[in-house]
């Protein structure tokens, strides 16, 4: 039987990886700029997905997904106002 030493991550690469992950898109969705541009740059009705994650160097699939959260979270906020 094979043994594997457990050692726990170091906290700064950790942290690093999972900024180059949302970066990238791996986190499923945008954060922060990258999320707002993505947010307004399809709301301009000028751009599809494709050509924002080109911009913004991400996948496509996150830049679907954050427009998605964007979009039931203003479903949300208008069903609250209510």
């Amino acid at each position: 039987m094979l043994r594997h030493k457990i050692s726990t991550p170091d906290l700064a690469s950790e942290v690093e990886l999972r900024q180059a992950l949302m970066r990238l898109g791996g986190g499923g969705w945008l954060t922060g700029d990258a999320a707002l541009a993505a947010i307004v740059l399809w709301s301009s009705g000028q751009f599809d997905t494709s050509a924002i994650a080109a911009v913004l160097t991400v996948r496509e699939d996150a830049v679907c997904r954050t427009l998605a959260m964007a979009r039931d979270g203003a479903r949300a906020d208008a069903r609250a106002a209510r």
